[in-house]
């Protein structure tokens, strides 16, 4: 894991102000809490909540799919900014509900918005940041006037029953931004920060091949779910996430210190605790929904940030530091700072 990170500013991102319009959650519909996982795999509550830091999952019912959550937080979000055309969806998701095409136009059209340009982004975890970027790089250029960024998984389908190790992690979820250029409270962006590491795919994946005998080691979950090297993917969180985090400060000559809130992908408790700890930034600036949510891949940090932005909204000034990593390997971070 030496790769370096790709740093660098996209050109005429720096000094543009960025709105948010408006903002939407939704959660799958069920719930799946630490107890109940306990008595199925005959371990204790307390061993499941030390590890994750989770207490409750909220999880997709069945008629419940990653489109139907994301139209329901986009449609929160567009309520919000009050209406209006959009130019542009990007959505970004790893489990799309159809295989082969793009999940963003079935948003368009949940929305019943007039025929937008329509994308997705796949970066797993990192996807809502990822897409932040994307989305202020658009507007920068002069692509798109609004847009709808949405961020939206649905990971629990993809989890073997019998797997208590992704299991007591994984929740559903999706969050909505309405972005534009126009109107207060807005922010800058004031470095940003993307990578990735591709010879470690194969740490969180769905093994390529249903019945691939040569893709799935001994005791792997079913085909058809998810394979996870937990180990592993803790260590690159930590290792890479605080490296991030000092790039992204040091870029825009801020010191850890002068964040006002980190808004972090919600993988488990223990990465974030020890994230808190290399990076010296105070507990109290690190906001958190894992606890009644789970990690909900790329609607994870996208999902916190509208939270914080709709029952918390920034003051002028504040400093937001927004991180997310994850399968792939890939990463994305970003600096933003709030202005009148």
């Amino acid at each position: 894991m030496s790769a370096p990170f790709v740093t660098g500013a996209l050109p005429g991102l720096t000094p543009g102000l960025f709105s948010i319009l408006g903002a939407g959650t939704a959660r799958g519909r069920e719930t799946l809490t630490s107890e109940a996982l306990a008595r199925e795999f005959g371990v204790t509550t307390e061993w499941v909540t030390q590890r994750t830091g989770i207490g409750l999952r909220r999880v997709a019912a069945g008629d419940e799919t990653s489109l139907t959550l994301a139209v329901e937080a986009s449609h929160m979000a567009l309520a919000a900014a009050g209406g209006g055309p959009i130019d542009l969806v990007i959505c970004a998701t790893y489990t799309p509900e159809r295989q082969l095409c793009p999940m963003a136009p079935s948003v368009a059209a949940g929305l019943g918005l007039e025929r937008p340009g329509a994308f997705d982004l796949n970066a797993a975890c990192s996807g809502g940041v990822t897409g932040l970027l994307i989305a202020c790089a658009c507007l920068s250029a002069g692509m798109a006037r609004r847009v709808l960024l949405v961020a939206s998984d649905t990971t629990t389908k993809y989890l073997a029953v019998t797997d208590l190790n992704t299991r007591s992690l994984f929740g559903d979820g999706a969050a909505a931004l309405v972005l534009a250029r126009t109107v207060a409270p807005r922010f800058t962006v004031l470095s940003h920060s993307l990578g990735s590491d591709g010879t470690a795919a194969g740490w969180f994946s769905v093994p390529p091949a249903v019945g691939d005998a040569a893709a799935l080691a001994e005791g792997d979950p079913a085909p058809g779910t998810v394979v996870m090297d937990g180990p592993a993917l803790f260590r690159f969180a930590v290792e890479h996430g605080a490296e991030l985090i000092a790039t992204l400060c040091e870029r825009a000559q801020c010191p850890p210190g002068a964040v006002s809130r980190v808004i972090a992908h919600q993988a488990n408790v223990r990465i974030l605790a020890a994230l808190e700890r290399q990076v010296g930034i105070p507990g109290d600036r690190w906001p958190s929904n894992l606890a009644d949510t789970g990690n909900t891949a790329s609607g994870s940090a996208l999902l916190l940030f509208a939270e914080e932005f709709a029952s918390n909204p920034p003051s002028p000034g504040e400093r937001w530091l927004l991180v997310g990593f994850g399968a792939g390997l890939a990463w994305s971070g970003a600096l933003i700072e709030w202005t009148p």
